[in-house]
């Protein structure tokens, strides 16, 4: 009764966002339900799973793809590859290898293994099933990645089709499913605006932007930072087109957004001002470049680095960086 109850307790932890104290938790339950349940239990492998999610949240993805690998091998010898609780495990080890891979042989790895995944899923819980869904997103990611780390452009522009055609056909199920304006649509509306923009299809790109912006400022309000998140991404759509006066209006609404809502040394709010600086200093607007600078880049850059965590470290250097180019 009490490993049920620390079970729950985990879960709730973990839908309320409260990762670090889930991690405190389900550390020692997988050695206590080994103990009281034997090491190939099933309240065993569910605590495994928990612990490799929660490894995998917080970066530490060698340990969570060693959890998952072994209950992957107990749960296919047990109760066989396609059983769905088989699938989960094996969707936790797709997702660790794509974040692992850095390599031909771990890109090819993850693809042999992401595929083999999305095709049983397809199989068993047919094509419009959430965890199906789940498992294309999580191709659609590996695709993007390894076109993304390719030096040849064939070869970069060939992944990136590929991603484009599974990200659109998860809008299609979202859309068939769950409707038009629903949160899940929204997002693949966004992610396939980012896929197509990288593709450098800008016009479709930003077409697709502005559905997900127009959509998501109906159904959540035009004060929700997800909305904020969007003006970024239609900024980097027009920069990336070369339209740098269209980006400014966006990445205004980002960073006016993300300062009310976060504060002004929150990261996702120094990201927003960097971007509207280089483009502010592009456009020749030195007075608003100043400001921007003065109010948000200069304080972060001032702190100590020591002293700020791993997203203020990554924004404060992108600050210096676009400082670094321009002298107002």
């Amino acid at each position: 009764m009490l490993l049920r109850l620390r079970r729950d307790l985990v879960s709730s932890l973990i839908g309320l966002g409260m990762r670090d104290e889930a991690m405190t938790l389900a550390k020692p339950m997988v050695g206590l339900d080994r103990t009281a349940f034997g090491t190939e239990a099933p309240e065993t492998l569910d605590a495994m799973v928990t612990l490799a999610q929660l490894q995998h949240y917080r970066h530490h993805f060698e340990q969570s793809l060693e959890l998952a690998r072994e209950v992957v091998g107990i749960r296919t010898r047990r109760l066989g590859a396609d059983h769905p609780d088989t699938l989960a495990a094996r969707h936790m080890l797709a997702m660790d290898e794509i974040f692992l891979a850095n390599d031909e042989a771990g890109y090819d790895r993850a693809e042999r293994d992401t595929k083999a995944l999305v095709d049983a899923r397809r199989r068993i819980l047919g094509p419009d099933h959430p965890a199906t869904i789940a498992s294309m997103t999580l191709m659609v990611r590996l695709l993007a990645d390894r076109g993304n780390a390719s030096s040849d452009p064939a070869v970069r522009r060939a992944f990136m089709a590929r991603a484009i055609a599974m990200e659109r056909q998860i809008l299609a199920s979202h859309r068939r499913n769950l409707g038009e304006n629903r949160p899940k649509t929204l997002l693949a509306h966004g992610s396939l605006a980012n896929l197509l923009s990288y593709n450098g299809q800008y016009a479709e790109a930003e077409q697709q932007a502005r559905i997900t912006l127009e959509g998501q400022i109906h159904t959540l309000g035009p004060q929700n930072p997800i909305v904020f998140a969007t003006y970024n991404l239609l900024g980097d759509i027009e920069v990336a087109a070369g339209d740098w006066a269209a980006a400014r209006e966006p990445y205004e609404k980002a960073l006016a957004g993300r300062a009310k809502a976060f504060g002004p040394s929150d990261s996702f709010t120094i990201e927003s001002a960097s971007r509207l600086y280089k483009v502010l200093a592009h456009l020749g607007d030195g007075a608003a470049a100043a400001d921007v600078r003065k109010h948000y880049l200069d304080p972060i850059i001032a702190m100590d680095p020591a002293k700020l965590d791993a997203s203020l470290r990554g924004e404060r250097e992108a600050a210096l960086s676009v400082l670094g180019g321009h002298g107002f």
